[in-house]
């Protein structure tokens, strides 16, 4: 770190919204990279920064909170309360601070991924990677309607031809034609073009 950049943990602290002790400790524990110098200790502030945004805790909310935050600290949310007692089933019993806000962060954690899920289909569909079901099937039956119609109307088409067939290839040959041209009718086909 350089010297131009250094400021106080008094400093760090409020650009931060957090306390100095708070900071410190964030130090202390090496979640925030600081310089001594005597008895104080000096922070970089986009080192601090940076190291918050790492380290974030996501459930207490604010816009720094992020569902990729969430699911790092809980990868399988429904296993994230295990050990922990049932909760109360009265008001009567109220529960430590600390287990309520556990499950409190285990469930905004929860909604974070889902709304982070939910944005990526919406994404998804206004970008055209997703379509919705029942327009495929509509598609799809177009398509096979138009298949079929086409099939179907093969032996109006070669039954005369076919009538005066006596050779059992030609007539193999004249279907076959037919099955053929139907096939490669249905890989052109223009699904746009079709009725509804």
């Amino acid at each position: 770190m350089t010297a131009q950049k250094l400021i106080n943990s008094k400093s760090a602290a409020k650009e931060l919204g957090i306390t100095p002790r708070a900071l410190q400790k964030l130090a202390n524990q090496g979640k925030v990279p600081s310089v001594r110098e005597g008895r104080k200790m000096l922070f970089d502030l986009a080192a601090v920064k940076a190291a918050r945004a790492r380290n974030l805790d996501p459930f207490r909310g604010g816009k720094h909170a992020a569902p990729a935050v969430a699911d790092a600290l809980f990868e399988n949310h429904d296993e994230a309360l295990d050990g922990l007692p049932p909760e109360p089933d009265d008001d009567d019993h109220l529960e430590p601070i600390g287990l309520s806000r556990q499950r409190t962060a285990h469930w905004r954690a929860r909604a974070m991924r889902n709304e982070a899920k939910l944005g990526e289909v919406e994404l998804k569909i206004r970008t055209g990677a997703l379509v919705e079901a029942e327009d495929v099937r509509r598609q799809q039956f177009r398509i096979a309607r138009a298949f079929r119609d086409r099939m179907l109307n093969i032996p109006d088409r070669v039954a005369s031809v076919l009538a005066a067939e006596t050779d059992a290839g030609s007539v193999h040959a004249a279907l076959t034609k037919e099955i053929r041209d139907a096939c490669a009718e249905l890989a052109a086909l223009d699904v746009d073009q079709l009725p509804d």
